[in-house]
């Protein structure tokens, strides 16, 4: 003999859907396990959660931006804010940020500045690389002439 099925509030079913819940949340609400919850609701509306779910999820978001326009209209300062940077693009500038021909441009006009920068380091490593070979030569040339005692 089959078990009497646990009673489901459907209108209480609709609101958690309008709220966002998941069919495995509801369905845990219910003391229900996910998939006997399936099967009921296809059995009471003749179609998956997912496709039944759809619109009644869409009901709860419009009521979400309902009740936001509403509040941005008597004055909320934030909700206004948060409308304007979402529906109007008016939050972070994209003009503050350079474009890639901008950056690239600008990179180009310090090339030769780096370049000049870049040759003058290479030149006076030379010098140090020349200073280096004397110290050596001298200190080699000392120790011939003084013996091993020699110190520069």
């Amino acid at each position: 003999m089959a078990r009497t099925p646990k009673p489901i509030d459907w209108d209480e079913v609709d609101l958690l859907i309008e709220a966002g819940c998941q069919q495995q949340e509801i369905a845990a609400i219910f003391r229900i396990h996910r998939d006997n919850f399936h099967d009921r609701i296809v059995e009471k509306h003749g179609k998956c959660f997912t496709e039944y779910a759809s619109h009644i999820r869409c009901a709860g978001l419009a009521n979400i931006r309902k009740v936001q326009y509403d509040k941005a209209l008597e004055g909320s300062v934030q909700m206004l804010t948060l409308l304007g940077e979402e529906w109007l693009g008016q939050g972070k500038k994209v003009d503050d940020i350079p474009s890639k021909d901008e950056q690239v441009h600008s990179e180009n006009a310090e090339m030769p500045e780096k370049h000049k920068l870049r040759t003058e380091l290479e030149a006076k490593d030379k010098i140090i690389a020349e200073l280096q070979a004397k110290v050596d030569n001298l200190s080699q040339t000392r120790q011939e002439l003084y013996g091993s005692d020699a110190q520069i």
